[in-house]
């Protein structure tokens, strides 16, 4: 933790001066980069810079991506995030400045694992570094490039079509200057991600040092996710109910109490990747939690879940996670908009609020859908029950919810189970929409384009990218 500590504050300052020099895909200027030459020389300099690919999530530009998708789905309500109003729309503009920035951020990512990759896979012997631990390294540099490539085809796109051209540039190289190069197909950029998280489930490490850092099962988790996203639910299911039964054995577990795992933050059971965070090197890149209020889409469905008469002040009539979260009488004289940001930021030397990219009550949602998709609708209660009743829910309600209600269900409380975290509930509003024919509009968004539109500044870049058919 001391090196990641004392690495993030320098990593950090490097990456954000190379993100605004990214281009059209993402390209750093050498000279903002620690070069293949100097980068990786001893088993401790591979260490320094395996954590800086974890410290490139520090762009406060996929934080703030959080927030402006929670805008576009109606999880969140906030008026003080640049660019803000196209979201609320549903009406990106290509010129939004913090789209643009949120584009480059995750292309610095990929480049950074990148730089590190190319020198770890290299025939060259470190001092001190041995091969099963340099194996480790691979695979937790390949888990940030496959995420963040993930989250750029689910971003910007047409990740729901797998015979779709338009996925996104996938670099597999560190990129050295403008080099133009075209989009990447919806299936190719799958194969991208799906490649390095199968190395990611063998060769990381099986134990976590912490929750803030990549293990084998976070990696067969992250791959349960990406299938769902595929629609391909046979191994979708399969993998989830893998890390299932595994987590316990490898210090994975579902928290008793739901607000425990936002009391914890990154060092929850629970979790199976968030960023560490402790100021002042290790800030939090959560937009200010007193702004962070209920949207009125999840409202609606925190009601409806309970078929109740919500009531905002006491939370009667809400589904009980979101009144822990959202209601007067849970966040009382804090000052707080939202329980799940907790925490003090800005404190020194204290743990402040995190990004949970994901967690283990996550799988057992992607195993209730997948098996649900697949008609196995017992198995699928199973999977959701154990959420349910967590939550709060009466013993036999999944018992009550019957089997053609049921992938909309889970669709709920996955709404309210993951709310303003990784923006999850946008990705699930497109797939049901396309899969079931689930509206968009007037009960929970408006309608609009399903995609983000390629940024201004890297067509500009790159005359090979082309924009997405949405905005052209």
């Amino acid at each position: 933790m001391k090196t990641l500590n004392k690495l993030a504050a320098i990593v950090f300052a490097v990456l954000v001066m190379s993100c605004e020099m990214v281009g059209g895909i993402g390209e750093i200027e050498p000279e903002n980069v620690l070069t293949d030459e100097t980068l990786i020389v001893d088993a401790q300099s591979a260490e320094t810079a395996v954590n800086g690919v974890y410290a490139s999530w520090r762009n406060i530009y996929i934080g703030y991506m959080r927030h402006l998708m929670s805008f576009r789905s109606g999880s969140e309500n906030v008026r003080y995030i640049s660019g803000y109003q196209d979201f609320v729309r549903n009406d990106i503009k290509p010129e939004n400045a913090a789209l643009d920035k949120n584009y480059a951020g995750l292309y610095g990512v990929v480049n950074m694992a990148n730089s590190v990759l190319a020198q770890l896979e290299k025939e060259v012997a470190y001092q001190g570094l041995s091969a099963s631990r340099r194996l480790e390294m691979v695979a937790e540099a390949k888990f940030q490039r496959a995420m963040a490539h993930f989250m750029l085809l689910r971003q910007y796109g047409e990740f729901f079509n797998l015979n779709s051209e338009f996925g996104v540039v996938t670099n597999l190289e560190p990129v050295r200057g403008n080099h133009p190069k075209s989009r990447s197909s919806v299936a190719e950029t799958y194969r991208v991600v799906v490649d390095d998280l199968k190395e990611v489930a063998l060769h990381a490490p099986e134990m976590p040092q912490g929750h803030y850092y990549v293990s084998q099962l976070t990696g067969k988790a992250f791959l349960a996710k990406v299938y769902l996203s595929m629609n391909d639910f046979v191994n979708a299911s399969t993998l989830a109910q893998e890390v299932i039964e595994q987590a316990p054995l490898v210090g994975y577990n579902l928290e008793t109490e739901y607000l425990d795992i936002f009391e914890k933050g990154f060092h929850s059971d629970e979790v199976l990747f968030a960023l560490y965070t402790s100021y002042p090197n290790e800030p939090s890149i959560v937009y200010s939690p007193a702004s962070l209020k209920s949207g009125n889409s999840l409202i609606l469905v925190a009601d409806e879940l309970v078929a109740g008469d919500g009531d905002m002040f006491s939370g009667e009539g809400f589904d009980p996670r979101f009144a822990a979260l959202f209601s007067d009488v849970a966040l009382g004289y804090s000052g707080r908009g939202n329980n799940k940001y907790i925490k003090e930021d800005y404190v020194s030397g204290q743990p402040g609020n995190t990004y949970f990219f994901l967690r283990l009550a996550e799988v057992y949602l992607i195993r209730a859908e997948a098996e649900a998709r697949l008609a196995h609708y017992d198995e699928a209660r199973v999977a959701l029950k154990v959420v349910c009743d967590r939550a709060g829910y009466a013993d036999d309600y999944v018992e009550t919810i019957a089997d053609e209600a049921l992938t909309q269900s889970i669709l709920h409380h996955k709404w309210v189970e993951l709310c303003v975290e990784n923006n999850e509930e946008w990705f699930d509003l497109v797939r049901y929409h396309l899969l079931d024919g689930f509206a968009f509009s007037p009960v929970y968004v408006k309608t609009g384009k399903l995609l983000l539109p390629i940024p201004k500044a890297a067509l500009a870049g790159n005359n090979l990218l082309k924009q997405n058919p949405e905005y052209l």
